[in-house]
């Protein structure tokens, strides 16, 4: 499972990177039911949340 999940936050991150949709665009794209789920996940497995990631990327 943890493949999965840093396979989908690569994703993420270069989706979030290049932004080409809105977070919750981002989040069903990779698999998640909600911003709000997808939002928590990335957190966890970054560090910081989608939007830090962004503004520091």
């Amino acid at each position: 499972m943890e493949y999965v999940t840093g396979w989908r936050m690569a994703l993420a991150k270069d989706l979030l990177v290049r932004q080409e949709a809105p977070l919750i665009e981002i989040a069903t794209r990779i698999g998640y039911a909600s911003a709000s789920a997808f939002n928590i996940a990335f957190t966890r497995h970054v560090g910081v949340t989608p939007g830090v990631f962004v503004r520091t990327n």
